[in-house]
């Protein structure tokens, strides 16, 4: 009798433990995320999905992250704006120069460094990145890039230096060093020189891509691909220019010129020129112009703010090269196939100048 009532007491309680077990804590109240909406339109065109990919906004580059000096050469432009012109002290050239020093490669040399950090920064065709003392020119150290060799230029910023490996990763590796801090598949050739704005990394890859990556970790942020390209046979050999969270590109064998926001990818404009685009772009923060060079020659300035023609001069002996930028404002220089050196008007592109070289 006394077990009875035992049991009667003790299998209640052994249930309310065992439905309290069962039930677990409380629910949490439930979270709400909000996504942004992709835009529809951007350019006053479609925003195509394949073409626009959004990951994370790019941050702004500070006053400082866009101010260079002469004393260093860590960008393949010199500047964000690739004008390729540094300021001299005056009466600079009055005396002949002369060679410090010399080091002697064993194989030739296609492209051309970049300088900072008291280092030089070399890519040579023997599949190697030489990294010189700037004193003496003795060799620092060196690494293996791997790959078809194309890559024409390299980056140096935060410490790091930014290159191609093996053709289509984008890598940062100690500048110091050459310890690989982080690597990225762009899934494309990479030929162009990376341009690196603050925090952000911009890489061209293949015919129609252009990467946003963090200068830091290698995180995407976003990227582009253009509609207009010639695939697999124009990898894109010129980088881009930024100015004022506004990222000017032409891609691969595209007659298109995009500019497109820094810190999302989309499109603000997009202006069509009549033929391929080989040269440039560089930027004229006085004028508001963006000069391009194009497959047979012509040299045309686009209005940076809606990408209309300013005007569009044609060299005699045609030209494939980018021109540079006066230091002082008026002048934009390029070279020539006869051998010549042209010094174009900044107002009205016409010839101000020739002489033979």
């Amino acid at each position: 009798m006394r077990l009875s009532k035992w049991l009667l007491r003790i299998v209640p309680c052994l249930l309310c433990c065992l439905l309290m077990a069962c039930a677990g804590p409380s629910p949490s109240p439930p979270v709400h995320l909000t996504i942004s909406p992709t835009p529809s339109m951007a350019a006053r065109e479609p925003v195509l999905p394949h073409s626009q990919i959004f990951y994370q906004k790019a941050p702004l580059p500070s006053t400082t992250d866009v101010q260079f000096n002469s004393s260093t050469w860590t960008l393949p432009g010199h500047d964000s704006l690739a004008t390729h012109a540094v300021d001299l002290a005056r009466g600079s050239l009055a005396h002949k120069a002369a060679p410090l020093w010399y080091h002697a490669f064993a194989s030739p040399l296609l492209f051309p460094p970049i300088v900072g950090d008291q280092a030089i920064y070399q890519l040579a065709s023997d599949g190697y990145l030489h990294v010189l003392r700037l004193k003496d020119g003795s060799e620092a150290w060196s690494m293996a890039v791997g790959g078809d060799l194309t890559t024409n230029g390299l980056a140096l910023a935060h410490n790091l230096l930014y290159l191609a490996l093996d053709s289509h990763f984008i890598a940062a590796v100690d500048a110091q060093s050459g310890v690989l801090r982080w690597r990225f598949d762009t899934g494309g050739v990479v030929r162009a020189a990376p341009l690196v704005v603050g925090q952000d990394l911009l890489v061209a890859s293949g015919p129609n891509s252009l990467w946003c990556l963090n200068a830091l970790t290698g995180a995407r942020y976003w990227v582009f691909h253009s509609e207009d390209a010639l695939t697999e046979f124009w990898p894109t050999r010129t980088s881009p220019v930024v100015f004022a969270g506004v990222v000017y590109t032409e891609l691969g064998a595209s007659s298109e010129v995009n500019a497109l926001s820094l810190s999302t990818g989309r499109k603000v404009w997009e202006a069509s020129l009549p033929e391929r685009v080989i040269g440039g772009p560089v930027l004229d923060i006085q004028r508001n112009l963006l000069y391009l060079v194009t497959w047979s020659g012509r040299v045309v300035a686009l209005d940076i703010h809606t990408g209309a023609t300013r005007w569009d001069t044609h060299l005699p002996a045609g030209s494939q090269a980018s021109p540079a930028l006066a230091v002082q404002p008026g002048l934009l220089y390029i070279g020539g196939f006869a051998q010549t050196l042209y010094a174009l008007d900044t107002r009205s592109g016409r010839i101000a100048w020739r002489t033979a070289l």
